[in-house]
This record gives C-alpha cells, sequence and structure tokens, in this order.
C-alpha cells in the first residue's frame, strides 16, 4: 500500500458516502495478510478507518501488524490513533494499556521545556479517552503552569477528577465533594465529569443523589446526551431502581451498543434473565451487531436466572451467527451456568475440553457449583486450581471449608482452617452502604464510630431474639477463626450488613424500601436474617453485594438461595 493509496484511503474513511468502501478494503488488505512494513501515514489512515467502523477485531490483527514491524516504537501519534481506534470499540483497558508508555515521554517532554508538546498529547490522550497515572497528571500541571494557561490546567484538574483520582480507587465520597466544589465555583461540568459522578454514586449506591444529578443534567442540556444517559441507565440499576433505569432507557433518542449492553446486564445481575434476553432480541432485530462484551453480560443473565436451555443456545450461537470468537469470560460464564444448575460433570467437561486455557474465574464457579450441590470430588480438583492461581483468596477456602462441614468431614475442615491461619490469610475490610436523605452512611464489620451507634447495636439485639423466636439458627460455618461458638455468634452479628439494615430500620419509614450495598459476596447467616426481617418486619429488603442484587420480600429471596 503507498503514500498515495494511504492519503486515498484517509478522504474515504472521513466521508459518509466512501466510508464504507474504504472499510471493505481496509478488511481485505487486513485478511489477506500484511507482507511488508507500513509507514506510520499508511497506518494512520487504516486506523481512522477502523476507527469510524468501530472494528475491534481488525485493529487488533493491525496493532500486532505494527508491534512485529517497530512502528509502534516512539511514536506518539500512532499509538494516540490507535488507543482511539480501540476507545471507538469501547476497549478502554486496550486503550489504556496502548498509551501508557507515554507517561514517561510526556515527562520527558517537560524536562525537555517543550510544555506545549505535554499539552498536545493530552488532548490527544482525551480524544482517546485514556486514563493518565500520578507522573502524566503531574507533568501536564507543571506545563499548564510554564504555559500560564489557567483554564487547560483546570481541564487537567478536572480530568483528574473525572478518571484517574477518587473514584477508581473507591472512594466515590471523595469524588462527590469535589464535585460540589467545581459548582461552587461555577465551573461548568462536561460529558465526562457528568459519567463519572453518576459512577460515583452507583459505586455507593446512592439512588437519591443520583436521582438529583439526573434533573441536573436534564436541565443542562445533557438528556439527549448518549454517553451520559448510558452512565444513567447503569447508576439507576446498580442503585437497585430499574423501573427507573428502564424508563431512563426508554427515554433514549438513540441508543448504541454501550447502552443495550447496560440494559442487559441491568437485567441480569437482579435476576431477571429473561427481560435481558427478550431485551438483548429486541436489538439484534434493530441490526445491531452484538460484541463479546454484551454476550458476556446475556450469558451472565442467563447464569443469574438458571436458564441453562437459553444460554448454552446463545453461547453456540456466538462463532456461527455472530462472529465473535468465544473468550474465557464466555466460558466463565456457561461454568458457572451449568455449576449452579447442578450440571457439574458437564461443567467439568466443558473445562477440559475448553478452546482457552481456563482461568481463575473459571475454576471458582465450579467450586462454588460444588458448594451448592455437595459434589466433594469436584470441589477439591477445583479449589486446588483456584488455590494455585489465587493463593491469598481466602472466600475460596471458606467455600471448600463449608463444603466439608456440609459433610460433616471434620477432620477436613480443621486442615483447611490450619492452612489459611499459617498462611495469615484475612478477608479484605467488609462495608457496607445504606443512604438515608441523600446522605450515604457507611459501616464496617464491628463499626462502633456511628453517631447512632448505641442504638444500632440495641436494635441488632432485639432483632437477634426476635429471629430466634421465629426459629432462626445461626451459621457459623462462615467464621474461620478458631474461637468458642457464642464468640462467633457475635461476629456475625457484627457484620456490616447488618449495621447498615439496623440502622434503617430505625430511620427508615416502616414501609420504605431498605437499600443496601455490600463490597463483599452476603454471607449465608446474614442472607437468612435478610429474609427472616423481611417477612418480621414486613419490609422489602434491596441488597446488592460483589455479584448480584438480592430482593428479600416476605421471607423469599429473588436469588432462590443461589448465588
Amino acid at each position: 500500500m503507498n503514500v498515495s493509496f494511504a492519503l486515498k484511503l484517509r478522504t474515504c474513511s472521513k466521508n459518509t458516502i466512501l466510508y464504507k468502501s474504504s472499510y471493505t478494503t481496509v478488511a481485505h488488505l487486513l485478511e489477506q495478510g500484511l507482507t511488508s512494513p507500513l509507514a506510520s501515514l499508511q497506518c494512520g489512515a487504516l486506523l481512522q478507518t477502523l476507527t469510524n467502523a468501530k472494528s475491534f477485531t481488525k485493529c487488533r490483527q493491525l496493532h500486532a501488524h505494527m508491534i512485529a514491524c517497530g512502528t509502534l516504537v516512539h511514536n506518539t501519534y500512532l499509538r494516540t490513533k490507535l488507543a482511539a481506534c480501540y476507545a471507538s470499540c469501547g476497549r478502554m483497558a486496550e486503550a489504556q494499556a496502548t498509551l501508557c508508555s507515554q507517561c514517561i515521554p510526556n515527562l520527558g517532554y517537560m524536562k525537555n521545556g517543550k510544555a506545549g508538546d505535554a499539552l498536545s498529547v493530552f488532548d490527544n490522550m482525551r480524544n482517546a479517552g485514556f486514563v493518565g497515572d500520578g507522573t502524566t497528571f503531574l507533568a501536564l500541571v507543571c506545563a499548564c503552569s510554564d504555559l500560564m494557561n489557567l483554564k487547560l490546567g483546570k481541564a487537567i484538574h478536572c480530568h483528574v477528577i473525572q478518571n484517574s483520582g477518587y473514584e477508581r480507587h473507591g472512594d466515590a465520597f471523595e469524588t462527590l465533594k469535589l464535585f460540589s466544589q467545581m459548582l461552587m465555583e461555577d465551573a461548568i461540568p462536561d460529558e465526562a465529569t457528568l459519567i463519572a459522578m453518576l459512577g460515583a454514586c452507583n459505586q455507593i449506591s446512592a439512588l437519591l443523589l443520583g436521582s438529583s444529578f439526573h434533573s441536573y443534567l436534564v436541565k443542562n442540556g445533557f438528556g439527549a446526551n448518549t454517553a451520559v444517559s448510558t452512565a444513567l441507565i447503569d447508576m439507576y440499576s446498580k442503585c437497585g431502581s430499574l423501573p427507573c433505569a428502564c424508563r431512563a432507557f426508554d427515554e433514549m433518542p438513540e441508543k448504541n451498543l454501550a447502552s443495550w449492553t447496560v440494559m442487559v446486564t441491568g437485567f441480569g445481575i437482579h435476576g431477571r434473565g429473561r427481560e435481558a434476553i427478550s431485551i438483548f432480541h429486541e436489538m439484534l432485530g434493530k441490526n445491531i451487531i452484538p460484541d463479546e462484551g454484551i454476550l458476556t453480560s446475556v450469558l451472565s443473565a442467563c447464569s443469574h436466572s438458571g436458564l441453562v436451555d437459553e444460554g448454552k443456545e446463545i453461547f453456540y450461537r456466538m462463532t456461527r451467527e455472530y462472529n465473535v470468537k468465544r473468550g474465557a469470560a464466555h466460558y466463565s460464564c456457561l461454568v458457572d451456568l451449568l455449576s449452579r444448575a447442578g450440571h457439574l460433570d458437564e461443567a467439568y467437561a466443558i473445562i477440559n475440553n475448553m478452546e482457552v486455557k481456563p482461568n481463575f474465574d473459571i475454576w471458582n464457579a465450579l467450586l462454588t457449583g460444588c458448594r451448592l450441590f455437595h459434589n466433594v470430588k469436584l470441589a477439591e480438583i477445583s479449589a486446588q486450581k483456584v488455590f494455585e492461581m489465587n493463593p491469598k483468596g481466602v472466600s475460596s477456602y471458606v467455600c471448600l471449608s463449608n463444603i466439608y462441614a456440609a459433610e460433616r468431614r471434620w477432620n477436613d475442615v480443621e486442615k483447611v482452617r490450619a492452612v489459611v491461619k499459617r498462611k495469615q490469610l484475612r478477608k479484605p475490610p467488609g462495608y457496607s452502604f445504606v443512604e438515608q436523605n441523600k446522605m450515604v452512611h457507611r459501616f464496617f464489620v464491628g463499626d462502633t464510630s456511628h453517631q447512632q451507634s448505641k442504638d444500632i447495636y440495641a436494635k441488632l439485639k432485639d432483632l437477634n431474639e426476635q429471629l430466634k423466636k421465629a426459629g432462626y439458627e445461626p451459621d457459623t460455618s462462615s467464621v474461620l477463626y478458631d474461637v468458642e461458638e457464642e464468640v462467633k455468634e457475635k461476629m456475625l452479628w457484627d457484620h456490616s450488613e447488618r449495621l447498615a439494615l439496623a440502622f434503617a430500620l430505625i430511620n427508615t419509614a416502616p414501609v420504605a424500601t431498605i437499600r443496601i450495598t455490600k463490597n463483599l459476596r452476603v454471607c449465608g447467616d446474614c442472607h437468612t436474617v435478610m429474609k427472616m426481617v423481611s417477612k418480621l418486619m414486613n419490609r422489602e429488603i434491596i441488597m446488592r453485594d460483589i455479584r448480584r442484587f438480592h430482593h428479600f420480600r416476605e421471607g423469599v429471596c429473588s436469588c432462590g438461595d443461589y448465588w
């Protein structure tokens, strides 16, 4: 491909009429194989066409060619174009990985006094959707200082808030605080800022606050923005309000693949798999081509709802009808689906014959199924693989210990606990969120720092007594510490979700729905307590754990006790 052809291709890629022709040409080139290295101009032209086409597969093929030929070495222009191509396909991880080595050149520009070049790179990064690290942004802020560019300096500071700073490290509270400071300083938030704020709301399940943001973005002209609306749907579904998510989705004037994916995911995590499949088929009816992301979401939805036949049908149609290669995430969903339905031998056979190397998620899905259906033999096989891949993951040891305990193999239970003790394994700190009057309250395990702590623990004591009268028997199998049974029971009542529950019972109206978010998987005993409280207090409790939503009503959970 010569330079004149590259220029012609660039012209075609910018012309909507000639665009399809240019994409066909690029696809043909990549399918036939590139036999000689391409120059930067040629690669740039190809990447522009693939960006317009949002072709992830072809982008990867061209990326591989550029790596093999060394075209990307010290080439900021091409790295930015490649990252933009990945970003247009919704593949932000690949976009970030492509540009990560630019952090050093940015700092290099500053050290050499080329502040203008550093800011130019920042513009390219923003256009590509790239999230920089601390070193990058330090260099860029210095560049703004050198150029006396206060406006761009604020933009970079805003970019840090939006993406790389607080929210990604779990501190959504600080993200929201900084946003409020922006508003007080009369700064006008852009699309990316609003998306970040909605993300912070869904991280802490701040439904009322998220609803306020909804009103704000509509009033400020973002109501028809596809990217912001997609983030809004995600916020509503992850804050536990699927009806609001559906309403926001229906009101979108234009929907893209990401919008459909978020809606399918929302139905899935709420255990409404049939609706997830229905909306997936509705999307197909609009001639939108599915990618690996939405197929993962619909398979996961099938798993959450136990739709074995439907999930298997979609899995085996992926390559044949949708031309999507099955990856580890898809196999993980299939194994999870089969395992939770009790088809453990079939799931194990698939693992042994799959096209990709089984990873932690796949073996862990089988282990979880073994816990549900008391298959010790396969549990030991899968647990061994899980321990090799994640030796510090204490939850897997808890799972195996529970499987042994269910079979009354107490010697094996003690062996597992001895390993946990010897390795000094600890669960990550558990915490839960509950929102009240647009204020989000966070509780840690055994938390006594809350101003209503005394009332909360008094409420828990009262609940414990009422539940025991109703037949509650504590399940302490998840407590691996070698302590007296009475101490284990007390440790269960210190769990963060129970503190959040007691707070909500004290501070909300008797008919109000209680919404709780936990950062870890809810334990079996807390799950039982939530079911019993929902019946005893005649309250609906919606709990989101690390895996899915649990809707507790009248003593029953939407997950069917399989989670």
